[in-house]
């Protein structure tokens, strides 16, 4: 597991999400990354982290 992954469900488990929202958030990043051909270890924290002010 990457970094990355490891603190994006570190952070959903934070915010108490049920797992079924977690798996369903990652499995969006990955059709992200596909959509775009960029592997998501390219990615910084900001590209996947929700703008908290809503």
């Amino acid at each position: 597991m990457t970094s990355l992954r490891q603190r994006m469900l570190e952070d959903m488990a934070i915010r108490n999400l049920a797992e079924n929202t977690q798996s369903s958030y990652i499995q969006q990043i990955i059709a992200y990354a596909r959509h775009f051909h960029r592997d998501r270890k390219h990615w910084g924290r900001k590209k996947y982290e929700p703008i908290s002010s809503i």
